[in-house]
């Protein structure tokens, strides 16, 4: 037998009138009793609370709450990649972790939006979220726009420092060239950079250096930037002495793919240089699949300095970048803004460190 409370999904909610009918008391003692149990006795806390079970009523609508409030509790997070890759990245993991700390201080959900250059500004005008923090968006994104339509304080991470935006990034050119003039000195004279996406119009493959004059995302092109700098100061040739594979996800596999297509351009590089640990350690897997030596034959270096970057066999040479606190600047500083307590246009950049392990050696 059906307890009398027991609606079927065509009857009618109950609401906070039907309660405080039911329960003989008024709608802002219903309202106590659900939100403000400090302004009621117990006795009447509990029986109002018994009532609302009895007839099935479970608070009002948190959509239609919020609603009043002009506010959702919520912050809306854009990776530039597809959510399955950003959540299986050990940088990306590290940047989230650094968000997710800062928000649960606060009682903050966090809304994951996954990037599309046909959808996401749609997704974004949409979101009922109360800011947003965009991680490494294209860089001439349309949804600078889009939040600039909403009033919406917004925090852009590794993206450039420009006037109308609050950004925070890394020294990425610094730590590039520190990396390659450690290989440098080292006697290298042959390399292999393993890129990240360079343009829009992804192609994965061997690549030259024109795809640099054409911004997309900025971390990847302040690295190249920084990379080349260093070469060109030690008189290497970039189109005989370098090549780079383009790459469209920072994952091993990619990292396998560029050094088969090195060797099957038949160009072995003394060292190769790769836009993240994880394109490093797939460099690292296939030249040893090879029948390579790393370092012995080949030195192999990368970008981040994630947890498996000291794990690998040999250790990883790599660039340090503090991917957690990165994520809680970025939380902090959009916190200041949904606070009144900061502007939304400040900027916050953060060091790169050369992390010198066993994966580099002087070169034959």
């Amino acid at each position: 037998m059906q307890p009398e409370f027991y609606k079927t999904p065509s009857e009618k909610k109950p609401t906070i009138k039907t309660v405080a009918a039911a329960a003989g008391v008024s709608t802002a003692t219903v309202s106590n009793a659900f939100n403000r149990p400090d302004q009621l006795s117990a006795e009447v806390r509990e029986r109002v609370l018994n009532v609302a079970r009895e007839i099935g009523y479970s608070g009002a609508n948190p959509v239609a709450r919020n609603l009043r409030r002009m506010s959702t509790n919520t912050v809306g997070f854009v990776y530039s990649e597809s959510l399955e890759f950003g959540l299986n990245d050990p940088a990306s993991q590290q940047f989230l972790q650094g968000i997710a700390r800062a928000l649960e201080s606060r009682g903050l959900a966090l809304l994951l939006l996954p990037y599309s250059a046909t959808a996401n500004s749609e997704m974004v005008r949409n979101a009922a979220v109360d800011g947003i923090i965009l991680y490494s968006p294209p860089v001439n994104t349309p949804l600078i726009q889009v939040v600039r339509d909403r009033r919406l304080p917004a925090v852009f991470v590794d993206y450039p420092n420009r006037s109308d935006c609050t950004t925070v990034r890394v020294r990425d050119r610094a730590g590039a060239y520190s990396l390659a003039e450690h290989l440098l000195r080292l006697g290298h004279k042959r390399f292999g950079i393993i890129s990240s996406r360079l343009t829009e119009d992804f192609r994965e493959g061997l690549s030259d250096w024109s795809r640099l004059q054409h911004d997309f995302q900025y971390p990847g092109k302040e690295r190249l930037i920084g990379y080349r700098q260093a070469l060109e100061e030690a008189n290497i040739d970039l189109n005989r002495q370098v090549r780079i594979f383009e790459c469209k996800h920072s994952a091993t596999s990619f990292g396998k793919r560029a050094i088969a297509a090195f060797l099957a351009a038949e160009f072995k590089p003394t060292a190769v240089i790769a836009f993240s640990d994880m394109l490093a350690i797939g460099a690292i897997e296939e030249l040893k699949a090879s029948g390579f030596k790393v370092p012995a034959d080949v030195s192999v270096a990368g970008f981040d300095d994630v947890p498996e970057a000291s794990r690998i066999e040999p250790p990883l040479t790599t660039v340090r970048q503090d991917s957690e606190e990165k994520g809680r600047r970025a939380a902090k500083f959009l916190l200041e803004i949904l606070d009144g307590r900061g502007e939304g246009n400040r900027h916050s950049v953060l060091s790169a460190e050369l992390i010198v392990r066993k994966s580099t050696a002087k070169a034959r």
